[in-house]
């Protein structure tokens, strides 16, 4: 879902004739209220590619999403959100809830095809 500042500006677009500015779109990934990208990967938000054309108002991965296998420390996931930057930013989705994945050292995150929704309400 879509949060309330993107949403706004979809419609703002659609009914008051003012730009929208696409967005690159990130990965974060959460434990509880905690993101933990930083702590499984060692790295920043990977971006997020290789969707299919929404439908209906909902877009999905075409393909497998591999997040870079951890490389820093083990920690849960139990949610994902997309943000506008690899770091810091702004969320451009509210937060996604996953059934909950442990990762240890060396695992690598894989979101198959299809399982990274996000829908639009309309």
């Amino acid at each position: 879902q879509l949060n309330t500042t993107v949403a706004n500006e979809i419609l703002n677009s659609l009914f008051k004739n003012s730009a929208f500015t696409p967005k690159t779109a990130y990965l974060a990934l959460f434990d509880g209220v905690t993101e933990v990208t930083n702590t499984l990967t060692g790295s920043n938000r990977p971006q997020v590619w290789g969707v299919d054309t929404p439908a209906t108002g909902t877009l999905n991965n075409a393909a497998d999403f591999q997040v870079v296998a951890s490389a820093a420390a083990a920690a849960d996931v139990d949610g994902v959100q997309i943000f506008d930057a690899a770091t810091g930013g702004n969320a451009l989705t509210i937060k996604k809830s996953i059934t909950s994945q442990s990762y240890n050292l060396g695992d690598e995150v894989l979101i198959t095809a299809g399982n990274l929704e996000f829908t639009f309400n309309v």
